[in-house]
C-alpha cells in the first residue's frame, strides 16, 4: 500500500514539476519572442525610402503613387523634428534671438514709412519700436531671470497697442512669449551649453534622418 501510494505521488511531483516548467518555457516564450522579432527587424535590412526611390530612377520598379506618399509622411517628420530642434536653438542662442528682434525692428521700420499717418504719430512710434527692441535685448542678455522677465513684461506692454496690431512688429510679442516660455525651462547662466548640446543633437539627427527637407543632400 505505501509502495503504491509513494508511486503515485512520485508521479504527482513528476507531473506537477513538468507542469511548472511548461509554465516557466511559456512565459519566457511571452517575452522573448517580442524582443527577438524586434531585434531581427532591427538586423535584417529593409528597404529605405531612398533605395526605392532609386529603383524606381533607374529601374523604373516600384509604386510612384505610394512612394510620393511616403515621402511625403517622412519629410512631414523630419519637419517636425527640426523644427523642435530649431526653435530650442533659437530660445538659446543670444546671438540669434539679438539678430531676429533687430530684423523686427526694421521691417517694421519699413512698414511705417509707408503707412499714411502723420509725422508726429510716425515719430513716436518709432521710438516706441525702438523701446521694443531695446526691452527685448536686455531679456536675452539678461543673467538674472527675474530681471529678464522684467523686461518681458515691458515689452508685453505694448502687445495690445493698436500701432502694433495687424502689423510684423506683433512678432515682438511672439519672441517675447517663446523667450518667457525659454525661462521656465532653462537656466540662463547654462545657455551656451545648451546651444552647443542641441547642435550635437541636430548633427546626430542629420546623420540618422538626413538633412532638412528642401535642404541640398
Amino acid at each position: 500500500m505505501r509502495t503504491r501510494l509513494r508511486s503515485v505521488f512520485d508521479r504527482l511531483f513528476t507531473g506537477c514539476t513538468y507542469l511548472v516548467v511548461a509554465m516557466m518555457v511559456a512565459v519566457l516564450l511571452v517575452i522573448l519572442i517580442p524582443i527577438f522579432r524586434r531585434g531581427a527587424s532591427a538586423i535584417v535590412f529593409r528597404e529605405t525610402i531612398e533605395f526605392r526611390r532609386l529603383q524606381f530612377d533607374m529601374n523604373d520598379r516600384g509604386d510612384i503613387e505610394v512612394l510620393k506618399a511616403e515621402e511625403k509622411q517622412e519629410n512631414q517628420f523630419r519637419s517636425k523634428v527640426y523644427k523642435q530642434i530649431e526653435d530650442f536653438k533659437q530660445a538659446v542662442d543670444t546671438a540669434a534671438l539679438f539678430d531676429r528682434a533687430d530684423e523686427i525692428y526694421r521691417d517694421f521700420n519699413d512698414e511705417l514709412r509707408q503707412a499714411d499717418i502723420p509725422r508726429t504719430q510716425y515719430l513716436t512710434t518709432r521710438i516706441v519700436n525702438q523701446q521694443i527692441r531695446d526691452h527685448l535685448r536686455a531679456a536675452f542678455e539678461a543673467g538674472d531671470p527675474n530681471q529678464a522677465k522684467e523686461s518681458l513684461d515691458s515689452v508685453m506692454e505694448f502687445s495690445e497697442d493698436q500701432r502694433f496690431v495687424g502689423t510684423v512688429a506683433e512678432e515682438f510679442f511672439e519672441l517675447a512669449q517663446q523667450f518667457r516660455g525659454t525661462l521656465e525651462q532653462i537656466d540662463l547662466a547654462s545657455q551656451r551649453k545648451y546651444l552647443a548640446e542641441v547642435e550635437q543633437v541636430e548633427e546626430i539627427v542629420r546623420r540618422m534622418f538626413g538633412p532638412k527637407p528642401g535642404e541640398p543632400v
